[in-house]
């Protein structure tokens, strides 16, 4: 399952099941791929905390890794 959590810790929404053997990056291509009405929902500014997973789709977050 993948569980997006606003900062206010309200849950967005729960995806999944997704195999074990799926990485976080293909996990959040095949949610880009499926939830296209996400995008609205984030701003210029807004800040996503992830782990590192994720540095591997950082085009699709459009974000510099620090």
């Amino acid at each position: 399952m993948m569980s997006l959590v606003l900062r206010d810790g309200y849950v967005l929404d729960s995806i999944g099941p997704f195999y074990g053997k799926n990485d976080d990056a293909s996990i959040w291509k095949a949610i880009l791929n499926t939830c296209t009405d996400l995008e609205p929902l984030c701003e210029d500014g807004d800040v996503q905390i992830v782990d590192r997973g994720f540095r591997d789709v950082t085009a699709e977050f459009d974000v510099t890794w620090l």
